[in-house]
């Protein structure tokens, strides 16, 4: 939410009722909190981001859409959207693969 707030000047604050369709959308792929895959359909998700931007001010109307992260929205977003769309892979091949037994012993 800060990173959001300084960077779009939205959702600031306790009180602010600013909707975010983005983080409404990654709610049905992803758990917040532990950042863990939900279980979803496919055809739904994209039907539901379609709404999404077509419903949003700030995503029709945008002149540009850019995305980073996670893959899946990005390739979901550049198909529903009409807008010009950048797209920049950041993540590592690895990210989020969980690690065992990374103990050192000595």
């Amino acid at each position: 939410c800060r990173q959001r707030c300084a960077l779009l000047v939205s959702g600031c604050g306790e009180q602010s009722q600013e909707v975010d369709p983005i983080a409404d959308w990654l709610g049905g792929v992803i758990h917040a909190e532990t950042l863990e895959e939900l279980p979803f359909d496919l055809l739904e998700r994209r039907q539901s981001l379609a709404r999404a931007v077509a419903g949003d001010a700030r995503l029709a109307n945008a002149d540009l859409l850019i995305c980073s992260h996670p893959t899946l929205l990005c390739i979901l977003l550049a198909e529903v959207s009409h807008q010009p769309f950048f797209v920049h892979a950041s993540s590592t091949l690895l990210y989020g693969l969980p690690f065992l037994n990374c103990e050192r012993s000595e």
